[in-house]
Protein backbone atom coordinates (compact mmCIF):
# COMPACT_ATOMS: atom_id res chain seq x y z
CA UNK A 1 0.00 0.00 0.00
CA UNK A 2 1.31 3.07 -0.49
CA UNK A 3 -0.02 7.08 -0.10
CA UNK A 4 1.64 10.28 -2.13
CA UNK A 5 4.25 12.57 -0.16
CA UNK A 6 2.67 14.41 2.26
CA UNK A 7 3.75 16.81 4.94
CA UNK A 8 1.72 14.77 7.48
CA UNK A 9 5.03 12.74 7.93
CA UNK A 10 7.53 15.31 7.93
CA UNK A 11 8.28 15.12 11.67
CA UNK A 12 11.84 17.23 11.43
CA UNK A 13 12.55 16.84 15.99
CA UNK A 14 9.33 17.09 17.27
CA UNK A 15 7.64 14.52 18.77
CA UNK A 16 5.36 11.72 16.80
CA UNK A 17 4.04 8.37 17.03
CA UNK A 18 3.34 6.03 14.63
CA UNK A 19 1.24 2.85 15.60
CA UNK A 20 -0.52 0.34 14.39
CA UNK A 21 -1.54 -3.75 14.78
CA UNK A 22 0.21 -6.58 13.11
CA UNK A 23 0.15 -10.27 12.30
CA UNK A 24 3.19 -11.92 10.46
CA UNK A 25 2.93 -15.15 9.08
CA UNK A 26 6.69 -15.38 8.39
CA UNK A 27 9.84 -12.79 9.10
CA UNK A 28 12.04 -13.15 6.48
CA UNK A 29 13.88 -10.84 4.45
CA UNK A 30 13.68 -7.97 6.94
CA UNK A 31 10.07 -6.97 6.51
CA UNK A 32 9.04 -3.58 6.13
CA UNK A 33 5.97 -2.30 8.08
CA UNK A 34 6.36 1.14 7.41
CA UNK A 35 8.61 3.25 5.38
CA UNK A 36 9.36 6.34 3.69
CA UNK A 37 12.23 6.46 0.54
CA UNK A 38 12.61 8.59 -2.02
CA UNK A 39 16.12 5.79 -2.77
CA UNK A 40 18.13 2.92 -1.54
CA UNK A 41 20.39 6.04 0.20
CA UNK A 42 17.87 7.80 1.98
CA UNK A 43 14.87 6.28 3.39
CA UNK A 44 13.45 6.10 7.74
CA UNK A 45 11.30 2.29 8.70
CA UNK A 46 9.90 0.41 11.13
CA UNK A 47 10.75 -3.38 10.19
CA UNK A 48 11.33 -6.62 11.49
CA UNK A 49 15.24 -7.03 11.24
CA UNK A 50 15.48 -10.42 11.47
CA UNK A 51 13.13 -13.29 13.20
CA UNK A 52 13.18 -11.66 16.78
CA UNK A 53 13.98 -7.99 15.88
CA UNK A 54 12.24 -4.89 15.21
CA UNK A 55 13.73 -1.93 14.47
CA UNK A 56 13.62 2.09 13.30
CA UNK A 57 16.08 3.38 11.31
CA UNK A 58 16.55 6.38 9.46
CA UNK A 59 19.81 6.11 7.03
CA UNK A 60 21.48 8.65 5.15
CA UNK A 61 25.30 10.08 4.36
CA UNK A 62 25.92 5.83 4.03
CA UNK A 63 25.34 4.78 7.71
CA UNK A 64 22.42 5.41 10.07
CA UNK A 65 21.47 8.19 11.42
CA UNK A 66 19.05 7.02 13.84
CA UNK A 67 19.18 3.36 14.93
CA UNK A 68 16.79 2.09 17.73
CA UNK A 69 16.53 -2.01 17.84
CA UNK A 70 15.37 -4.39 20.50
CA UNK A 71 13.97 -8.18 20.74
CA UNK A 72 10.24 -8.39 20.15
CA UNK A 73 9.76 -11.93 20.88
CA UNK A 74 6.20 -12.00 18.65
CA UNK A 75 5.29 -15.11 17.20
CA UNK A 76 3.28 -15.41 14.02
CA UNK A 77 0.08 -15.69 14.00
CA UNK A 78 -0.88 -13.49 16.56
CA UNK A 79 -2.02 -10.20 16.72
CA UNK A 80 0.18 -7.02 18.29
CA UNK A 81 0.50 -3.68 19.07
CA UNK A 82 3.28 -2.24 17.70
CA UNK A 83 4.21 1.38 18.03
CA UNK A 84 7.16 3.86 17.53
CA UNK A 85 7.17 6.76 19.56
CA UNK A 86 9.70 9.82 19.38
CA UNK A 87 9.06 11.81 23.03
CA UNK A 88 9.11 8.56 25.22
CA UNK A 89 9.79 9.56 28.64
CA UNK A 90 8.47 12.97 27.52
CA UNK A 91 11.56 14.05 26.12
CA UNK A 92 11.72 15.03 22.23
CA UNK A 93 14.66 12.86 22.09
CA UNK A 94 13.94 9.65 23.65
CA UNK A 95 12.62 7.16 21.49
CA UNK A 96 10.71 3.50 22.27
CA UNK A 97 9.94 0.79 20.41
CA UNK A 98 7.05 -0.95 22.09
CA UNK A 99 5.16 -4.36 21.33
CA UNK A 100 1.98 -4.27 23.25
CA UNK A 101 2.11 -1.16 25.47
CA UNK A 102 5.64 -2.37 26.81
CA UNK A 103 9.20 -0.58 25.12
CA UNK A 104 11.10 -3.40 23.72
CA UNK A 105 13.61 -0.33 22.66
CA UNK A 106 14.68 2.22 23.96
CA UNK A 107 16.96 5.28 22.23
CA UNK A 108 17.96 8.96 22.60
CA UNK A 109 18.39 10.86 19.62
CA UNK A 110 18.36 14.45 18.50
CA UNK A 111 18.59 14.44 14.67
CA UNK A 112 15.63 15.26 12.89
CA UNK A 113 13.62 13.41 10.62
CA UNK A 114 14.06 14.72 7.40
CA UNK A 115 11.47 16.05 4.58
CA UNK A 116 11.12 13.22 2.00
CA UNK A 117 9.98 13.29 -1.28
CA UNK A 118 8.51 10.04 -1.71
CA UNK A 119 5.66 8.29 -1.40
CA UNK A 120 4.83 6.28 2.00
CA UNK A 121 4.82 2.78 1.94
CA UNK A 122 2.97 -0.04 4.22
CA UNK A 123 4.29 -3.26 4.02
CA UNK A 124 6.63 -2.50 1.76
CA UNK A 125 10.07 -0.70 0.88
CA UNK A 126 9.95 -0.86 -2.81
CA UNK A 127 12.95 1.21 -3.03
CA UNK A 128 15.09 -0.43 -0.77
CA UNK A 129 15.76 -4.31 -1.99
CA UNK A 130 11.91 -4.60 -2.32
CA UNK A 131 11.36 -6.09 1.88
CA UNK A 132 7.42 -7.31 1.67
CA UNK A 133 5.76 -8.02 4.73
CA UNK A 134 3.98 -11.41 4.90
CA UNK A 135 1.18 -11.42 6.95
CA UNK A 136 -1.25 -8.46 8.43
CA UNK A 137 -1.24 -4.95 9.13
CA UNK A 138 -3.91 -3.18 10.24
CA UNK A 139 -5.21 0.18 12.01
CA UNK A 140 -1.97 2.45 10.65
CA UNK A 141 -2.18 5.97 12.33
CA UNK A 142 0.57 8.74 12.51
CA UNK A 143 0.31 11.18 15.01
CA UNK A 144 2.48 14.31 13.91
CA UNK A 145 3.48 16.42 16.70
CA UNK A 146 2.64 13.97 19.22
CA UNK A 147 4.01 11.29 21.19
CA UNK A 148 0.95 9.44 22.19
CA UNK A 149 2.84 7.16 24.97
CA UNK A 150 4.97 8.17 26.97
CA UNK A 151 6.25 5.12 29.54
CA UNK A 152 4.57 1.87 29.07
CA UNK A 153 0.67 1.76 28.57
CA UNK A 154 -2.12 -0.59 28.03
CA UNK A 155 -2.87 -1.50 24.59
CA UNK A 156 -6.49 -0.23 22.84
CA UNK A 157 -8.73 -3.13 22.79
CA UNK A 158 -11.11 -1.36 20.20
CA UNK A 159 -10.59 0.48 16.99
CA UNK A 160 -9.22 3.76 16.32
CA UNK A 161 -12.15 6.44 16.86
CA UNK A 162 -13.79 3.71 18.97
CA UNK A 163 -15.60 5.28 21.97
CA UNK A 164 -14.74 3.92 24.81
CA UNK A 165 -17.22 1.60 27.06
Amino acid sequence: LSFPDSDDWNFSSNPFTISCWVNYDTITNQPVIIAQSPSSSTFWFLRFSNATTIQFGYYASASFQIDISGTHGMSSGTWYHVAIVRGWNGNANDWAITVDGVAVATGTNSTAMPDLASPLYIGVDLNNNNFYFDGYIDEVRISKGVARWKKDFIVPFVPYGTTWG
